[in-house]
């Protein structure tokens, strides 16, 4: 009798992918990175844990450029042990490429003050890790950003859709492909923004921006895009793919004309964002993650 319902239970219910190993080893990897800095401190858990080249976004010269974070970071003084404030974070969600050499995670992040001194401050994070040669997996690049209340996020870890293997016949993918890539989703966004994204955003995207509440879904993400920009055009000034040609990312800046909104005329707006793009199972390229913000 149990033998029997186990087959009918079996039958009715599809089966389950694997877990990806990699994804699972990077998310370990997050989470021993977040319990150390949690010890030793933001500038020592960061320099652990990234890598010596490791990217981010910056006012440079009255203008943001490319930067070397591990540089402004060893200028930081250590913190106290144990630390005086904790970053506290934890990856709820992310993908990985096929290869396994490079992959994103993001969550809920809180600032707590031991001592109780002041309010905890909140956001979610974002970070894209690289494989090392020796197997290990460090931070390429991390950007977050602060909201006025704790980010919800479900439990435990979810991960996001991975992304499909390309095309038998595609040659491998290089830094000009993803370049046109961008230019053909730029192209769309003169026309109409909202539509752009509509049409380039996997279904289950996220976009996240300084001060509001995550994005989830590409419904949520168009329409706010949508509502807010009248304009927009980007400039490239980084861009990595996996080997296996299913994931990449691009970092650079943008030049937006906002709309009006609240009674208030629209301004212009000049920021930074980074795109994760993810081959979907047609083999088109599709934003799996966006974060964008002024600086």
């Amino acid at each position: 009798m149990c033998l029997t319902l186990a087959l009918l239970l079996a039958q009715a219910s599809p089966p389950q992918p694997a877990p990806d190993a990699n994804l699972a080893r990077l998310a370990a990897t997050e989470r021993a990175f977040a319990a150390a800095t949690k010890e030793i401190g933001v500038r020592d858990g960061f320099l652990t844990f990234f890598m010596h080249d490791a990217i981010d976004v910056a006012p440079v010269d009255g203008g943001l450029a490319l930067i070397k974070v591990t540089e402004r970071l060893r200028a930081q003084p250590a913190a106290p042990v144990p630390p005086a404030r904790q970053l506290l974070w934890e990856p709820r969600t992310g993908a990985i490429s096929r290869a396994g050499d490079l992959g994103w995670l993001t969550g809920p992040y809180r600032m707590h003050a031991v001592a109780g001194t002041t309010p905890d401050s909140h956001g979610a994070y974002f970070s894209i890790w690289r494989r090392q040669p020796d197997g290990t997996y460090k931070v390429r690049l991390d950007i977050g950003i602060a909201t006025a209340t704790a980010v919800s996020f479900p439990d435990g870890f979810t991960p996001a859709p991975a992304p499909a293997a390309p095309p038998p016949s595609a040659a491998p993918v290089t830094e000009a492909d993803m370049r046109q890539v961008e230019a053909r989703f730029a192209a769309a966004a003169r026309q109409d923004v909202g539509a752009a994204y509509r049409a380039h955003l996997l279904p289950a995207a996220r976009l996240h921006r300084n001060e509001r509440s995550p994005f989830t879904g590409a419904d949520a993400a168009s329409g706010f895009m949508s509502a807010t920009f009248a304009r927009i055009t980007w400039g490239i000034l980084h861009v990595e793919v996996a080997a296996s040609g299913d994931l990449a990312f691009i970092v650079g800046t943008y030049d937006a004309a906002a709309k009006a909104s609240d009674g208030r005329p629209g301004s212009a707006e000049r920021g930074f964002f980074v795109r994760v793009w993810q081959r979907d199972e047609a083999g088109a390229w599709k934003i799996a993650f966006e974060t964008n913000g002024i600086r």
